[in-house]
């Protein structure tokens, strides 16, 4: 069973899982709250108040609580269990500064059933997040990309290294105008993104629109430079959605020389993609590898996939622990 503890923040008790803590307790900056103007759907705002919270301190958009942090301060950022929409796509540049969801374990979510959901700006929209600092940490939220067009890329992208990422879901690809460019994707890694940890996190969605014939990814590696190398990248106990009917459409896309490097683990990860009527499997692969440098992709534990007819198209850096990942192995089936 999970050992949990607890801590007070401000009178407002939030807790740790498994000797995961969120930032908080000795050592912990300054907490900052972002909730709605009170209604009867969301009494967040008085409750803080009235538990001693400064209304100084509480904010109306993730944007502004960003701006109040200070870098290398270990800053928390609680999100209340709403829908909170970016005035402007953020990059999030400063160092050691957190964000924290404050509902339910259940995040899987998107703009029309939010949880701790924060959304996107518009159709200017690029991504939603990209994250240029260090050593940060992201709980409990929900990162939706829902913006119709072309350029509405991904809902987080990875651009530094010791990020880690514990129940978080990055929804991406929800509009026909997103699912037709190759570049789209739910969470895309690029430079620097190494030493990144993604724990029990929800990426991608079975539930919209169908990506398209172009072809993108659910998960992208994109970095090209020897100089930027991501390095050392685990997903552990994580669940990868994709909703295709393209059979050169892969769940993970490693898109060019140097876009990993050394290790890259799937451990006791899902991987799924669904079809109308369970439809046929894609014979891209699960893993489109066009990364010809360093690499191993590693699938350990219990990972598994259902909805692609082979676990890669190159198998010459991919190794399982269990069944083989050279063709079939691994993949759900159904015996009669």
């Amino acid at each position: 069973m999970a050992r949990r503890e607890q801590f007070n923040v401000n009178q407002l008790t939030v807790g740790s899982i498994n000797g995961h803590p969120f930032p908080g307790g000795i050592g912990m900056g300054k907490a900052h709250y972002v909730a709605a103007t009170s209604s009867s759907t969301s009494k967040y705002r008085d409750w803080l108040v009235s538990n001693g919270v400064n209304p100084s301190d509480i904010y109306s958009t993730v944007n502004l609580a960003y701006a109040a942090t200070v870098d290398y301060r270990n800053d928390v950022i609680f999100v209340t269990p709403e829908v909170h929409t970016l005035t402007a796509d953020l990059t999030w540049a400063k160092n050691h500064t957190h964000l924290v969801g404050l509902g339910g374990p259940a995040v899987e979510s998107d703009y029309s059933v939010g949880g701790c959901t924060i959304t996107s700006v518009g159709t200017a929209s690029v991504f939603n997040i990209n994250i240029t600092g260090h050593r940060n940490q992201f709980h409990n939220v929900c990162l939706d990309q829902h913006a119709a067009a072309a350029g509405a890329l991904t809902a987080c992208q990875v651009s530094s290294y010791g990020n880690y990422f514990e129940n978080v879901h990055f929804i991406g690809q929800m509009t026909d105008e997103a699912d037709t460019v190759t570049t789209s994707s739910s969470l895309q890694m690029h430079t620097y993104s190494g030493f990144s940890i993604f724990k029990n996190c929800v990426i991608g969605s079975p539930l919209w629109a169908v990506r398209g014939t172009a072809k993108n990814a659910v998960i992208r590696f994109t970095n090209t430079s020897g100089a930027t190398l991501p390095q050392d990248i685990l997903f552990q106990g994580c669940r990868i959605f994709s909703n295709s009917a393209t059979a050169t459409q892969p769940a993970v896309a490693l898109e060019a020389n140097n876009a990993v490097d050394r290790l890259l683990e799937f451990r006791d990860c899902t991987f799924y993609n669904f079809q109308s009527n369970l439809g046929s499997v894609l014979t891209s692969g699960v893993f489109r590898d066009a990364c010809g440098t360093t690499h191993m992709i590693l699938l350990s534990g219990s990972t598994c996939q259902y909805g692609w007819s082979d676990w890669a198209d190159v198998h010459t850096y991919i190794y399982a622990v269990g069944p083989t990942a050279s063709a079939t192995g691994g993949t759900a089936v159904v015996t009669a």
